[in-house]
């Protein structure tokens, strides 16, 4: 099961991902326009272009979670820890058409990559991650996020949410 670094791991390999990816040379990004920002970065300075990733919350799966706790053989064992990490993908461009045809690249590369394997995980994170392991990557509302957003100030360009769910031991 993934280590206590999973989070972290996840989060540099969707951006790690993107760069190697990139979109074609029509949006005119390098490998700097992809970042993994916090909040605060987008209260502070709004990026010009490019695609920032960022982890705006982490649930505990509670359907996973309600299993009974482990033991090996006289000695308990915690249980694994079903986390859901939820992602703002936000597409800056100068101009609409462009931030759109961003946004769709980014929809269509993530829906391509379904599922990150412990290779990829592991590339960006070394032992994050156990043999066969992987992390599902799904479409998420951003709705929640952006609300936050507004409510904060800020109006963000559309943006995608993506949701990862991760077993961490």
């Amino acid at each position: 099961m993934a280590s206590e670094n999973a989070i972290s791991a996840v989060s540099r390999t969707l951006v790690w991902l993107l760069v190697q990816s990139g979109p074609g040379p029509e949006y005119g990004l390098s490998e700097a326009d992809f970042v993994l920002v916090q909040a605060d970065d987008l209260l502070r300075r709004r990026p010009q272009r490019g695609i920032s990733v960022l982890l705006h919350r982490v649930s505990l799966n509670v359907v996973q979670r309600d299993q009974a706790p482990r033991r090996r053989g006289l000695e308990n064992v915690p249980r694994s820890l079903p986390l859901e990490l939820h992602y703002l993908i936000i597409p800056w461009a100068a101009s609409a058409e462009l931030q759109h045809g961003l946004l769709g690249w980014t929809l269509r590369f993530f829906e391509r990559c379904a599922s990150l394997g412990e290779d990829l995980l592991n590339q960006c994170s070394p032992g994050s991650f156990g043999p066969e392991e992987s992390v599902p990557l799904l479409a998420d509302p951003p709705e929640p996020a952006l609300e936050a957003f507004v409510r904060a100030g800020l109006v963000l360009p559309p943006s995608a949410g993506l949701v990862a769910r991760v077993l961490m031991s």
